[in-house]
């Protein structure tokens, strides 16, 4: 399913985006520890193509929900998922790489779950903080495309707007999670896709960080 807002400047309005079944997947380098203990970076374009990859997001490593629930749902499951031709399952978070190996190392997810650091969120979403367009109005921006964000906010707003669309193509997932309030920081919403040669097939998109649709099993259910 898709996450839309309305967001209206200068009587303007615009539509924003979370990722979509039929989208293409992003690209992006999420940073892993091999079998070896060395730090290595994948590109997630690379990682996808072709073949089928289950990816699943958390708000944080060692939070309660994603340690107790989330993630030890797709240790347990990793090779019925994987017998379903899925060759790849990663785990995703707004962590460092280091925060991710110990975490995965804790709740025995090698050989299981590749443990993905998206330490930066730039693969989670590419938007740095709120854009200011003019003294009194902050807002962040996406469009399915450039040229429709062009043509409706103008060259002065397209060039203050940190787009999420280069060249027509996602450069992010547009899946951020806003938690500051807490002392977190911008983390991802949770979610289970997968990807098939690089294309999403499926979606579990949930709001926030509730745990209701985006489990091992429903993935299993629909593979």
């Amino acid at each position: 399913a898709q996450s839309r807002k309305k967001l209206s400047t200068h009587r303007q309005s615009l539509t924003i985006c979370a990722i979509a079944v039929g989208d293409k997947i992003p690209d992006g380098n999420l940073s892993y520890f091999d079998a070896d203990g060395n730090m290595q970076q994948v590109s997630v374009q690379e990682m996808c193509a072709g073949k089928k990859v289950v990816l699943f997001a958390v708000p944080g490593a060692f939070t309660p929900t994603c340690s107790l629930k989330h993630l030890p749902g797709f240790i347990e499951k990793a090779d019925e998922i994987k017998s379903k031709g899925v060759e790849t399952i990663g785990c995703v978070a707004v962590n460092d790489a280091f925060v991710m190996k110990a975490w995965g190392e804790s709740v025995g997810a090698d050989g299981k779950v590749t443990m993905l650091a998206d330490g930066s969120a730039i693969f989670t979403t590419d938007l740095n903080g709120p854009q200011r367009v003019n003294n009194s109005t902050i807002i962040r921006i996406n469009a399915e495309n450039p040229a429709t964000l062009k043509k409706v906010a103008g060259e002065r707003l397209m060039r203050q707007c940190c787009l999420r669309f280069v060249g027509g193509e996602r450069r992010a997932l547009g899946v951020e999670l806003d938690l500051n309030d807490k002392g977190l920081g911008m983390r991802s919403r949770r979610y289970s896709m997968l990807v098939d040669d690089g294309v999403v097939t499926m979606l579990n998109l949930e709001e926030g960080g509730a745990f209701t649709v985006s489990g091992a099993e429903d993935v299993l259910n629909a593979l």
